[in-house]
């Protein structure tokens, strides 16, 4: 229903960034990782931005990527943002 909604919205307006905070926590394994396909498909037209706190949901994610898709899912982990990895791919900019 969500994704229906997007789809509608973006037909008669500039698209935005979709934001999805953790919505797989209460699907069962399969209905997840179909949900990852419909994520992965909408990444298509859309800039997805997946919150969530599950390293195994990134795994899904992977697991469930076409062959040329499977190196734009890009997971960056908060915990690591200090490390100088992550300083190559995200500047944080702290209030004055």
């Amino acid at each position: 229903m969500r994704f229906a909604l997007i789809e509608e919205y973006a037909k008669n307006a500039e698209p935005m960034p979709v934001v999805l905070d953790d919505i797989l926590v209460n699907f069962d394994p399969e209905r997840a990782k179909a949900a990852c396909k419909v994520i992965i498909n909408l990444s298509d037209r859309f800039q997805i931005i997946f919150l969530t706190c599950h390293p195994e949901t990134e795994v899904m994610f992977k697991s469930v990527a076409p062959k040329g898709k499977k190196d734009a899912v890009t997971a960056i982990s908060v915990v690591q943002l200090g490390s100088s990895a992550a300083g190559d791919r995200l500047t944080i900019v702290e209030p004055a």
